[in-house]
Protein backbone atom coordinates (compact mmCIF):
# COMPACT_ATOMS: atom_id res chain seq x y z
CA UNK A 1 0.00 0.00 0.00
CA UNK A 2 2.92 2.34 0.67
CA UNK A 3 3.79 2.21 -3.38
CA UNK A 4 0.16 2.92 -4.12
CA UNK A 5 0.27 6.06 -1.68
CA UNK A 6 3.67 7.10 -3.20
CA UNK A 7 1.86 6.63 -6.73
CA UNK A 8 -1.59 8.89 -6.05
CA UNK A 9 0.51 11.58 -4.14
CA UNK A 10 2.90 11.82 -6.84
CA UNK A 11 -0.35 11.65 -9.76
CA UNK A 12 -1.98 15.14 -7.47
CA UNK A 13 1.54 16.79 -7.23
CA UNK A 14 1.61 15.62 -11.50
CA UNK A 15 -1.80 17.00 -11.70
CA UNK A 16 -1.46 20.20 -9.05
CA UNK A 17 1.69 21.03 -11.36
CA UNK A 18 -0.39 20.63 -14.85
CA UNK A 19 -3.12 22.86 -13.54
CA UNK A 20 -0.94 25.58 -12.22
CA UNK A 21 1.01 25.12 -15.47
CA UNK A 22 -2.88 25.17 -17.31
CA UNK A 23 -3.63 28.09 -15.30
CA UNK A 24 -0.96 30.22 -16.12
CA UNK A 25 -0.99 28.94 -19.92
CA UNK A 26 -4.98 30.23 -19.58
CA UNK A 27 -3.33 33.61 -17.84
CA UNK A 28 -0.97 34.08 -20.67
CA UNK A 29 -3.21 33.50 -23.80
CA UNK A 30 -5.57 35.95 -22.03
CA UNK A 31 -3.18 38.79 -21.97
CA UNK A 32 -2.33 37.66 -25.35
CA UNK A 33 -5.43 37.95 -26.48
CA UNK A 34 -5.63 41.74 -25.03
CA UNK A 35 -2.30 42.44 -26.60
CA UNK A 36 -3.22 41.31 -29.83
CA UNK A 37 -6.53 43.81 -29.49
CA UNK A 38 -4.31 46.34 -28.93
CA UNK A 39 -1.61 45.83 -31.33
CA UNK A 40 -4.68 45.59 -33.90
CA UNK A 41 -6.01 48.86 -32.89
CA UNK A 42 -2.43 50.38 -33.78
CA UNK A 43 -2.39 48.93 -36.67
CA UNK A 44 -5.86 50.18 -37.96
CA UNK A 45 -4.85 53.78 -36.52
CA UNK A 46 -1.57 53.70 -38.67
CA UNK A 47 -2.94 52.77 -41.96
CA UNK A 48 -5.94 55.18 -41.18
CA UNK A 49 -3.07 57.67 -40.15
CA UNK A 50 -1.29 56.72 -43.12
CA UNK A 51 -3.99 57.16 -45.66
CA UNK A 52 -4.75 60.36 -44.45
CA UNK A 53 -0.96 61.30 -44.54
CA UNK A 54 -1.05 60.08 -48.45
CA UNK A 55 -4.20 62.22 -49.18
CA UNK A 56 -2.69 65.26 -47.69
CA UNK A 57 0.24 64.79 -49.88
CA UNK A 58 -2.47 64.65 -52.96
CA UNK A 59 -3.80 67.53 -51.63
CA UNK A 60 -0.38 69.31 -51.40
CA UNK A 61 1.03 68.18 -54.52
CA UNK A 62 -2.23 69.65 -56.52
CA UNK A 63 -1.87 73.08 -54.51
CA UNK A 64 1.68 73.15 -55.47
CA UNK A 65 0.74 72.99 -59.28
CA UNK A 66 -1.66 75.31 -58.93
CA UNK A 67 0.35 77.84 -56.86
CA UNK A 68 3.36 77.58 -59.37
CA UNK A 69 1.34 77.92 -62.11
CA UNK A 70 -0.20 81.12 -60.42
CA UNK A 71 3.74 82.44 -59.52
CA UNK A 72 4.99 81.66 -63.42
CA UNK A 73 1.67 84.06 -64.52
CA UNK A 74 2.44 86.69 -61.89
CA UNK A 75 6.55 86.60 -63.20
CA UNK A 76 5.48 86.55 -66.71
CA UNK A 77 2.53 89.61 -66.04
CA UNK A 78 5.63 91.32 -63.64
CA UNK A 79 7.93 91.33 -66.76
CA UNK A 80 5.63 93.01 -69.23
CA UNK A 81 4.78 95.92 -66.19
CA UNK A 82 8.74 96.12 -65.93
CA UNK A 83 9.01 97.02 -69.73
CA UNK A 84 6.20 99.40 -69.52
CA UNK A 85 7.62 100.94 -65.58
CA UNK A 86 11.18 101.11 -67.93
CA UNK A 87 9.58 102.81 -70.61
CA UNK A 88 7.82 105.48 -68.36
CA UNK A 89 10.98 106.03 -66.23
CA UNK A 90 12.75 106.73 -70.08
CA UNK A 91 10.34 109.40 -71.20
CA UNK A 92 9.80 110.99 -67.85
CA UNK A 93 13.34 111.64 -67.69
CA UNK A 94 13.17 112.66 -70.77
CA UNK A 95 10.43 115.10 -70.41
CA UNK A 96 12.28 116.22 -67.12
CA UNK A 97 15.29 117.24 -69.20
CA UNK A 98 13.13 119.34 -71.94
CA UNK A 99 10.93 120.83 -68.61
CA UNK A 100 14.62 121.97 -66.99
CA UNK A 101 15.79 123.03 -70.71
CA UNK A 102 12.39 124.88 -71.23
CA UNK A 103 12.94 126.46 -67.13
CA UNK A 104 16.32 127.75 -68.66
CA UNK A 105 14.96 129.39 -71.14
CA UNK A 106 12.43 131.31 -69.74
CA UNK A 107 14.78 132.28 -67.23
CA UNK A 108 17.46 133.36 -69.67
CA UNK A 109 14.22 135.12 -72.01
CA UNK A 110 12.94 136.58 -68.73
CA UNK A 111 16.47 138.40 -67.88
CA UNK A 112 16.89 139.31 -71.54
CA UNK A 113 13.36 141.12 -70.86
CA UNK A 114 14.78 142.95 -67.34
CA UNK A 115 17.58 144.31 -69.83
CA UNK A 116 16.07 144.88 -72.59
CA UNK A 117 13.07 147.18 -70.37
CA UNK A 118 15.81 148.92 -68.86
CA UNK A 119 17.93 149.71 -71.80
CA UNK A 120 14.69 151.40 -73.46
CA UNK A 121 13.60 152.58 -70.44
CA UNK A 122 17.54 154.37 -69.56
CA UNK A 123 18.61 155.21 -73.36
CA UNK A 124 15.63 155.86 -75.16
CA UNK A 125 16.46 153.03 -77.96
CA UNK A 126 13.65 151.53 -79.62
CA UNK A 127 13.23 147.94 -79.29
CA UNK A 128 14.00 146.52 -82.66
CA UNK A 129 17.49 147.98 -81.91
CA UNK A 130 18.28 146.33 -78.71
CA UNK A 131 16.92 143.14 -79.88
CA UNK A 132 19.00 143.84 -83.16
CA UNK A 133 22.16 144.42 -80.69
CA UNK A 134 22.62 147.36 -82.59
CA UNK A 135 21.98 149.69 -79.82
CA UNK A 136 24.73 151.52 -77.97
CA UNK A 137 25.13 152.42 -74.12
CA UNK A 138 22.41 154.57 -73.46
CA UNK A 139 22.87 157.92 -73.27
CA UNK A 140 22.68 160.11 -70.15
CA UNK A 141 19.06 161.62 -70.07
CA UNK A 142 19.13 164.82 -68.26
CA UNK A 143 15.07 164.45 -67.26
CA UNK A 144 13.10 162.44 -65.86
CA UNK A 145 11.40 159.37 -67.25
CA UNK A 146 8.04 159.41 -68.56
CA UNK A 147 5.83 157.86 -66.28
CA UNK A 148 4.56 154.72 -68.94
CA UNK A 149 8.34 154.03 -68.67
CA UNK A 150 8.29 154.11 -64.77
CA UNK A 151 5.99 151.57 -65.30
CA UNK A 152 7.40 149.57 -67.69
CA UNK A 153 10.86 149.37 -66.05
CA UNK A 154 8.50 148.82 -62.53
CA UNK A 155 6.94 146.16 -64.08
CA UNK A 156 9.91 144.31 -65.74
CA UNK A 157 11.88 144.57 -62.09
CA UNK A 158 8.69 143.02 -60.35
CA UNK A 159 8.43 140.46 -63.37
CA UNK A 160 11.94 139.71 -62.95
CA UNK A 161 12.24 139.29 -59.19
CA UNK A 162 9.48 136.79 -59.48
Amino acid sequence: MNLGLIAEGLLIALLLTALIGAWRAQKALANFHQDRLAMEKMVNDYTRAITLAEEAGKALQITVKHSTSHLEKAIIEAGKHKDDLEFLTDKAKASLDDLETGLEQVRKAKADLATLAMTIAKGKHDQASVLSGKAHAPAKTTGRRSKAEEDLYAALLNQGSE
